[in-house]
């Protein structure tokens, strides 16, 4: 039997992907990119939107109907008795979110023509032994679940608590990765600023002994919510001041800019703590690429409180913005509060966007002319290579490279989200 894994949403679903991978290699039961030449497609799920949701149902109906056994895996199924249940009529085969290290006993059910829902909402820790490279970036999930609860999000239903992984296994699991020729390292979760209030850790501390790994890579660190980032911060700053490696990239999502949202949404923070958050970073003289997420439309928004938002986007200037327009997730506490009319929440999102495509169109114009080391990521279109600087930018080469490689570039010409360059060498 031939098996093929289709991922939606965030990093860490990626580097579950990963993993199931990894421990099906191991049983050497090949893993195809390709679904159609597989015989069972595991739909690895996300929840946090209902557009993500939506692509989930649709890409089971479509792979059953071509005749693949399915079996389903991620948040969706895990934080709805409701989808467990269609999914069970539907002769799926289950896997939870912490029940992946099972992803084996699942493909033999379904080899067998037998289903099976595995979710015991156990303690995994996957790095008990080795995970394979998939690619050239190693993706280490370094904890899941989160310590808040907001009040518009479905995924704490399929997450749960906070789980922070021991830093020796991460460490060890990310030698691990550089040892097969990873040239990226990231750090993701739901929220990695939390990583390790659980053990007694922190997401500085397993960050500086990755650093003391010998190779020549890029650490990503992955998003952190402001009021987890905040206590570390300094350090952080100071992490990517003295070690190059380390990708001048924060993602801090703040949702809201207003106090009263803020609290309804259950966010753990106020306005005062974003303003300090961001004038640290832009104070800190490092030109690190910023990237946040704002919820558009939420219940009782008023027009003035959008406004406020909107004024402390345009102030902040992130390089990266993720709008949302809200949208109720069944079960929330959100989804029972007084709806806007869609319309809302659109125009809100269209008017974000507006300021912001102008703002970053202007503030990425003084990356012109800069010139740097990069790192060969990933094919572009036609056959055109993207690569990332040390500062997450986005920049455009021309072939020449190979996935990987590290080159000397110049950065030719800005757009509104990325950049066009010319590589200048081979970094060696």
């Amino acid at each position: 039997m031939k098996v093929a894994i289709i991922t939606f949403g965030c990093a860490s679903n990626q580097a579950d992907s990963d993993f199931m991978s990894s421990l099906l290699a191991e049983k050497e039961i090949p893993v195809l990119e390709n679904p159609e030449d597989a015989d069972i497609v595991i739909i690895n799920s996300c929840t946090v939107k209902h557009h993500a949701e939506g692509k989930f149902w649709k890409c089971v109906r479509e792979w059953q109907s071509a005749g693949k056994k399915i079996i389903a895996a991620g948040c969706v199924p895990q934080a709805s008795e409701e989808a467990v249940k269609k999914l069970k009529n539907k002769g799926v085969s289950i896997i939870g979110v912490r029940d992946i290290d099972w992803v084996y006993d699942a493909v033999a059910a379904e080899i067998d023509s037998k289903h099976v829902i595995i979710n015991s909402s156990g303690f995994k820790n996957p790095y008990k032994k080795p995970i394979s490279l998939n690619g050239i970036t190693g993706k280490l999930q370094i904890n899941e679940g989160c310590v808040g609860f907001c009040s518009y999000c479905k995924t704490k239903f399929a997450r749960g608590e906070l789980l922070s992984y021991p830093v020796k296994d991460l460490v060890l699991q990310a030698e691990c990765f550089l040892k097969q020729g990873a040239k990226e390292l990231w750090l993701t979760s739901q929220d990695t600023g939390a990583y390790g209030l659980d053990i007694g850790e922190s997401l500085i501390t397993l960050a500086n002994k990755i650093t003391k790994l010998n190779g020549k890579f890029f650490l990503r660190i992955g998003m952190s919510n402001p009021n987890t980032i905040e206590p570390v911060l300094e350090e952080v700053l100071n992490l990517m001041r003295k070690d190059e490696r380390v990708y001048r990239f924060l993602h801090i999502p703040i949702q809201s800019a207003n106090d009263k949202v803020l609290k309804q949404m259950n966010r753990q923070y106020d306005k005062k703590m974003l303003a300090s958050i961001f004038g640290k970073i832009e104070g800190s003289g490092l030109r690190i690429t910023v990237s946040t997420d704002v919820i558009c439309g939420f219940p009782g928004e008023t027009e003035e409180q959008f406004n406020e938002t909107l004024e402390f986007v345009e102030e902040i200037k992130p390089n990266v913005l993720n709008i949302s327009r809200f949208w109720a997730r069944p079960g929330t506490k959100a989804a029972k509060m007084k709806q806007h009319y869609n319309k809302i929440g659109i125009e809100r999102a269209r008017m974000l966007k507006k300021a912001f495509d102008q703002a970053c169109k202007e503030k990425n114009k003084a990356w012109v002319g800069w010139k740097g080391k990069v790192l060969i990521t990933e094919k572009g279109k036609g056959d055109t290579l993207i690569s990332r600087n040390g500062h997450y930018k986005q920049i455009i080469l021309e072939p020449g490279y190979k996935l990987g490689e590290f080159a000397e570039a110049e950065i030719t010409r800005s757009r509104s989200f990325d950049f066009f360059g010319r590589a200048l060498k081979r970094d060696v």
